[in-house]
């Protein structure tokens, strides 16, 4: 896919394993309306590193608070085997490109 550290993406990741965690919800954009047990979710963020053998470090967009308040993202590692597609965000007019594991 020739996703390279630095850049902004969409990872989708499973919703089952996502939602295990407490803090979850708070890294999900409310504007995006997902929902609760969803099959799976959507987080906008920043590649780090993406050559780690388990999985991809990202840094979220923001994370929100219950009245929809957004505050600094955090560094979080989704193992491989969780991500179900990445959308990567074009800096040139807004372009996605998607691609599927």
């Amino acid at each position: 896919m020739g996703i390279r550290d630095g850049e902004r993406v969409e990872l989708v990741v499973e919703g089952a394993w996502f939602e295990k965690f407490p803090w979850s919800r708070q890294l999900l954009d409310p504007e995006l309306g997902q929902r609760a047990g969803a099959p799976a979710l959507s987080i906008a963020c920043r590649v780090v590193n993406v050559n780690h053998l388990a999985g991809v470090i990202v840094k979220t967009d923001g994370c929100w608070d219950n009245q929809g308040g957004r505050h600094e993202g955090f560094d979080i590692f989704v193992p491989w085997s969780y991500v179900v597609g990445i959308l990567e965000i074009g800096s040139e007019s807004g372009a996605r490109r998607v691609g599927f594991l």
